[in-house]
């Protein structure tokens, strides 16, 4: 009896043996095969799922993400790239769109959806090269779309003066991109701006306190990301980062015909209608309660408004105040800088108007661009606007086109041949 016992744990503790080993070869079998993304040919890799949660390992290089299983087939990859932070996210910020342009039949036809991730502390022109040579690597001469946001359309654009890398891309979609930087990152003029918007100098220290706390942490934003017009550069002394550098017309238009590009703008008291000090002072216990509170807390739509009204009001120098300069912004950039504007056209974008909205679609050397009215900077990635879900938004560049939520524009446009 005992020896048929301890027979028939032996005959247990192999099983569950085998079955662990078996486990763990399955594993490190799928492990290996999934993570030589892109080893052979664009339509044969294998790449690893895009992990559900956030992930906390900086990148090197950029890794790139399949948004579900099934196969490529004939279709084309449309590479979603992630802005600020974007690497340590779920989904890198892109699950809602992901899903939503999933859902179309006519999308699934034509393309499978892969998600890039990088670095977004490292330096312009390291990552531009970083770009260049892992998007060239995971294309293998196949064309793809890429859709950016934020920091990663200028970062793109700068990869796309390779031209390996500019014909192995059929089109880019920009959302909220800085071509020409913003002013929230030239730290001398919102510091600036914020002693001269607050009259307590409490207010004012604490809130020149707060902006230098967080850039402590972001420098490559201050260092690569400034407002670009070379008029107001040179008024006020700052210098151009090293990796702006003018392309030639030919290959500036052959790139920049690739690109839809988007922008917003949020609507406060600096626009459509200008206020004065006194009226801010007055409605500043509302402000605070709606808006600084919750963006002081992490509420980042609250935050956006916040800054928006600060970029609003950037004063370019010590004895200059132009509060309808950069009104137009989406809590992050004016609209003007993510049109691919003519640079010879740039310090000329002063709001006047429905003439102003004219002006912009005359002057941006996009092969398609778009503005909406009362979008922040993360409506592109969440699909809500600043009052409900799934607004439906104008296009106020294009207002023959009736409005529609966020995503339907950007599915629109990727569909568009």
């Amino acid at each position: 009896m005992l020896k048929d016992q301890c027979r028939r744990k032996h005959r247990y503790h192999v099983t569950v043996l085998k079955f662990f080993t078996l486990l763990a070869i399955g594993i490190l079998s799928l492990t290996l095969d999934s993570s030589s993304c892109f080893a052979e040919n664009v339509s044969t890799q294998t790449c690893l799922l895009v992990p559900p949660r956030a992930v906390n390992k900086i990148p090197v290089g950029m890794e790139f993400y399949q948004f579900d299983s099934t196969p490529l087939g004939h279709r084309e990859p449309v590479v979603l790239i992630h802005g600020l932070l974007g690497e340590s996210h779920p989904y890198f910020r892109w699950q809602k769109l992901a899903q939503y342009l999933g859902q179309d039949i006519q999308f699934r036809n034509r393309y499978k959806i892969y998600l890039a991730r990088y670095n977004t502390q490292s330096p312009r022109e390291e990552l531009t090269r970083t770009f260049i040579a892992d998007l060239h690597d995971f294309s293998r001469g196949h064309s793809i779309t890429i859709v950016t946001i934020s920091m990663s359309g200028a970062i793109i654009h700068d990869a796309m003066k390779d031209p390996a890398i500019n014909k192995s891309i059929t089109k880019v979609l920009t959302l909220g991109a800085f071509f020409q930087g913003s002013p929230l990152f030239c730290s001398d003029w919102m510091k600036q701006t914020i002693r001269k918007t607050h009259l307590f100098p409490l207010t004012k220290e604490e809130r020149v306190l707060a902006y230098d706390l967080y850039f402590s942490r972001h420098k490559n934003l201050l260092a690569d990301y400034k407002w670009r017009d070379t008029n107001w550069q040179v008024r006020s002394n700052i210098q151009l980062p090293s990796s702006f550098k003018e392309p030639g017309d030919e290959v500036s238009s052959n790139i920049d015909q690739k690109f839809v590009v988007y922008a917003g703008f949020i609507r406060s008291e600096y626009f459509p209608i200008v206020y004065g000090r006194l009226h801010q002072f007055v409605v500043s216990p509302l402000t605070f309660i709606f808006t600084t509170l919750p963006a002081h807390l992490g509420f980042e739509h609250s935050a956006l408004r916040f800054l928006n009204s600060l970029i609003a009001s950037s004063a370019l120098t010590t004895n200059d105040m132009q509060d309808d300069v950069y009104a137009l912004n989406d809590g992050i950039s004016p609209i003007s800088s993510g049109l691919l504007l003519a640079h010879s056209q740039i310090e000329n974008t002063k709001f006047d108007g429905d003439d102003y909205f004219t002006y912009l679609k005359e002057h941006s050397n996009a092969r398609k661009a778009r503005v909406f009215a009362n979008v922040d900077h993360l409506t592109f990635i969440e699909g809500r606007g600043l009052n409900q879900p799934f607004k439906a938004v104008t296009d106020v560049l294009s207002k023959d086109e009736k409005p529609r939520p966020i995503f339907a524009w950007i599915l629109t446009d990727l569909l568009e041949e």
